[in-house]
């Protein structure tokens, strides 16, 4: 027993004074280099395209996705080299209700979206403490799309399991120090919303895809 206890003190004294060696031989810089991890969360809105997938049954008035809504999520990413990196995101999209006349009847509709995406992500001037980068994203979304015809009548709600991509353009700046940044983030996403075509008493629904503008500000930190 002494033995065994005596050889796990011995290995974690070494991956600590291994851990230690690390953290001390990798210095953040101003600039990106190889091997730094970048941390982020940001918070923002969600801006989408176009109309749904959702026709007002026995009419050609097609509803939108939803207003204007927020936009959250963290990611993480290991950079290969000072120009590129590579990593994983979550993130989810609110929006809220859109309102529309058809027929004397007011229709309200919001669509929810949570997203799990591989990232990629180009930074044009890595050495510089004032950074452009190329996001770019592909993976899975889970949407929700919800709707109403009046405060007090909820309808069934729509969900779809479906691809999401994106591809922005940022800007991020060090804030006291190298380790720490912020930024702001524009974005083009799309979701692939596939929906089975069905009839309900208010709507029929069919395959079309969601596209929407992201506006985010991220809080960024680098070790």
């Amino acid at each position: 027993m002494k033995k065994i206890l005596l050889s796990v003190g011995l290995l974690f004294l070494g991956l600590h004074a291994g851990a230690q060696s690390f953290y001390s031989e990798h210095v953040v810089r101003a600039g990106i280099a190889p091997e730094d991890v970048l941390f982020s969360v940001f918070l923002g809105s969600g801006h989408p395209m176009g109309s749904s997938a959702f026709t007002v049954k026995g009419t050609d008035q097609t509803l939108g996705w939803g207003k204007t809504g927020v936009e959250y999520g963290a990611s993480i990413m290991y950079f290969v080299n000072a120009y590129l990196g590579f990593g994983l995101e979550a993130s989810g999209m609110n929006t809220t209700y859109a309102h529309q006349w058809v027929n004397n009847v007011q229709y309200k509709t919001a669509t929810d979206m949570w997203n799990g995406k591989i990232l990629a992500r180009l930074t044009l001037n890595p050495q510089h403490p004032v950074r452009v980068y190329v996001p770019l994203g592909v993976g899975l979304a889970w949407a929700r799309n919800r709707w109403q015809t009046d405060l007090h009548q909820k309808q069934p709600v729509e969900k779809s399991l479906s691809y999401g991509y994106m591809v922005g353009l940022g800007l991020e700046a060090n804030v006291r120090g190298p380790a720490q940044s912020i930024g702001v983030e524009v974005r083009y996403n799309g979701f692939g919303a596939d929906l089975d075509t069905r009839v309900d008493n208010h709507f029929v629904s069919n395959k079309r895809p969601l596209n929407y503008f992201s506006l985010l500000l991220k809080f960024n930190y680098r070790f």
